[in-house]
């Protein structure tokens, strides 16, 4: 018990030394400018990709156009060849070959187990 007083008394009669409160302010300095930092970290990132969709927008533009027009012709060929007698027949191929070929899939999956 007397040597918790002791430790008590010390604590209480010692003065606070200046190089901790020099190292307390520089500790908060340090946590203000992370602060800063991490906040202004995420506004220019947003700034920066507000700049570089401006200046890539005609670019982007031109391309999303044409790309939508090569889209819409191969469309409208698709669309012209199974409207076909040929593209029906393939059509209809096609159907029945991946019907029977889910069908042997499950009948082999059944005989391996």
């Amino acid at each position: 018990m007397s040597d918790d007083l002791d430790l008590t008394r010390m604590f209480a009669e010692t003065a606070p030394a200046p190089e901790d409160d020099a190292f307390v302010a520089q500790v908060t300095t340090r946590i203000a400018w992370r602060r800063r930092v991490l906040w202004a970290m995420p506004a220019g990132a947003a700034a920066l990709l507000i700049l570089a969709i401006w200046a890539t927008w005609p670019a982007a533009y031109g391309f999303s156009t044409d790309a939508l027009a090569g889209i819409l012709l191969i469309a409208n060929t698709l669309e012209t060849f199974f409207n076909s007698p040929l593209g029906m027949i393939t059509a209809a191929t096609l159907l029945l070959t991946g019907a029977l070929w889910s069908w042997l899939q499950d009948r082999t999956r059944a005989a391996r187990l």
